[in-house]
């Protein structure tokens, strides 16, 4: 189907969003035909870059109820304000501080500035790695040594953390400096006094709020404001003009008048009735044995974030909540979901998702497991690298591939993102689990560019091979008829695996793990399957092809299929592999596989 045929498709499911949009598709108002008023810059229609009109009153409206000097309406999302507001704050070169959990629209400002940043970095809980707010005795420190033109950070975070940004403002204006916020999780805030005051309340100078994120209205909309007079309207107006569209939708600006009629009109009473849903939330989830809600003295209401323990991952939950019980959260991480909020959010909305997650906790408590010693995130997460070279130079200059193994020492060429499809964890898994050791497997193959003898695998002849054979040294092997002729990948009893030591990781294909289950026994075994979907596979081998002096295509294409046949679901089904490791996270694939192995599931 296309695309507009899945989106038709989804709207007809009964799969609750905990998700984006803050609308939760509730259609709190009704809007007409879209089509009838997807207009451009016609008389009667104003004009954003220069309202005159009713754009104009929009933004009074806003600018009034915000408590701003100017608010700006944007159609571009949250990505548009803030490279407006770094762009009118900064001037190329400038030094920058921002805070290292900043979304990466702020690192593509730096980029395109050539900005020098300086990092700061987030307070970080312990038990669950969640990064908690940036503290203004940290700005202080780092302010007066780098002197810089504007400091920029995320209040609140994706998990509703907030900063003291009242504090931090003062620290940043007494040395100069211009203080930006992404508060694109905090719209909602300035409509209740429940929720923490906004960054325009505590001193901030430029603002940016998506309003699709936590208010009633169409995904892209959100609003800049400038909150001071420390930044000229002019500058920011001119950036705008550069990162807004030119054909800016009317479609959305009508969302965005909609959701501010609406929220004008009947916030205080929709937002009473969402804060007894919260509290009723809460109350029930005492009740929980294994899960539990993650809760901070800095973290406002509206997220609820939901620690799934030690006998499951969150991205586990995730998919139970997503295949029984038709619920769709915002994200799964390692050890918790994230499940998004708002005033459109009914009772039984809240009741449904507390009716599956105490299912879930009920199932959980049935389920027998020694508990795997907690990992404690502080000094991973908060190790500081040294910079080695400006953003922009590294995006810039020669770069070459490597593999993670190979990759100390050398300077990342792009951004690592925290969620990108098909992550490479291998030689993450190794660094952060000691205790679990890597089983190097054999190939008569030829070495590849960029490839080490006893990385991924030891290079032997044939005639090597055969003699291993014959002192019953064997455990495994796959012959493959490529068009270079046979190669042949095996694993040995080479003392590399010795059960006093631990647990051992090995990457295998299904023959290779039914032979090795015969050879140690079922028992010892674990199956962990990982799955990338076609395209990602099929792109990794043509780059990693290119590299080689003579790339073969047709080598590739034939990996391929191969692959397809070993790993099809008949095979999977065959040796009772039901559960598959969806590598879209390396934090949820780690946790998945460690907890497999020292469950031995």
């Amino acid at each position: 189907m296309n695309l507009y045929e899945r989106l038709m498709w989804t709207a007809k499911e009964n799969r609750y969003p905990r998700h984006m949009p803050g609308l939760k598709r509730a259609g709190l108002f009704t809007m007409a035909n879209p089509y009838a008023f997807d207009v451009t810059e016609i008389d009667g229609t104003d004009n954003l870059h220069q309202p005159e009109g009713e754009i104009l009153w929009e933004m009074e409206q806003m600018k009034q109820k915000y408590g701003t000097k100017d608010s700006y309406l944007l159609v571009n999302g949250s990505t548009c304000g803030i490279l407006a507001a770094i762009s009118a704050c900064c001037h190329p070169g400038d030094t920058i501080v921002i805070a290292r959990n900043c979304h990466r629209s702020v690192y593509h400002a730096v980029e395109l500035l050539s900005l020098k940043p300086v990092y700061v970095y987030p307070e970080v809980d312990k038990e669950t790695g969640i990064c908690l707010g940036i503290s203004s005795e940290e700005v202080k420190r780092v302010i007066a040594d780098t002197k810089p033109a504007c400091v920029v950070l995320t209040s609140p975070t994706y998990e509703g953390v907030v900063s003291n940004i009242r504090a931090i403002a003062a620290i940043v204006h007494e040395g100069n400096s211009l203080l930006v916020v992404d508060e694109a999780h905090g719209a909602h805030f300035a409509w209740s006094d429940k929720f923490p005051e906004t960054a325009m309340e505590q001193g901030a100078d430029l603002v940016i709020e998506s309003l699709h994120k936590t208010l009633p209205a169409l995904t892209q909309t959100a609003v800049l404001h400038r909150a001071s007079d420390r930044i000229m309207a002019e500058r920011v107006e001119h950036y705008l003009e550069i990162f807004e569209t030119s054909s800016p939708s009317y479609v959305l600006m009508g969302s965005i008048s909609q959701c501010m009629q609406w929220m004008r009109k009947y916030a205080d009473t929709w937002f009473e009735a969402y804060f007894t849903n919260l509290i009723w939330f809460r109350e029930h989830a005492e009740k929980w044995k294994e899960l539990r809600l993650w809760e901070n003295p800095r973290k406002e209401p509206s997220k609820l974030v939901v620690l799934t323990g030690e006998k499951c991952s969150g991205t586990e939950a995730a998919k139970w909540l997503r295949e029984e019980f038709q619920i769709e959260v915002e994200m799964a991480a390692a050890g918790y979901i994230l499940a998004m909020t708002s005033l459109a959010d009914s009772r039984d909305g809240f009741v449904r998702l507390m009716d599956a997650l105490t299912k879930i906790d009920e199932r959980l408590q049935k389920i027998s497991f020694s508990k795997e010693k907690k990992t404690n995130y502080s000094e991973s997460v908060l190790t500081c690298p040294e910079v080695e070279m400006l953003p922009v130079q590294a995006v810039n200059a020669l770069a070459e591939t490597k593999s993670v193994n190979e990759a100390e020492g050398f300077v990342s060429a792009d951004y690592g993102m925290v969620y990108p499809p098909g992550i490479p964890f291998y030689g993450e898994l190794l660094a952060r689990y000691p205790e679990i050791h890597a089983v190097i497997p054999y190939t008569t193959r030829p070495i590849r560019e960029g490839e080490t003898d006893g990385g991924a695998y030891y290079f032997v002849s044939e005639d090597k091979m055969r003699r291993m054979e014959k002192e019953n040294r064997i455990v495994e092997s796959r012959c493959y008829q490529t068009v270079h002729g046979p190669w042949y990948y095996f694993t040995a009893e080479d003392g590399q695996i010795d059960w006093d030591k631990g647990d051992f990781v090995l990457i295998s294909t299904l023959e290779g793990f039914e032979k090795i289950s015969r050879f140690y026994g079922a028992n010892k075994v674990v199956p962990l399957y990982i799955e990338v979907d076609d395209m990602t596979r099929i792109e990794r081998s043509l780059k990693r092809e290119k590299e080689q002096k003579n790339p073969c295509v047709s080598e590739v294409c034939r990996r391929f299929l191969a692959d397809e046949k070993d790993f099809s679901e008949e095979n999977l089904k065959r040796l009772n592999i039901t559960d598959k490791i969806v590598n879209d996270s390396v934090e949820n694939a780690l946790r998945e596989i460690v907890l497999r192995i020292k469950s031995g599931r």
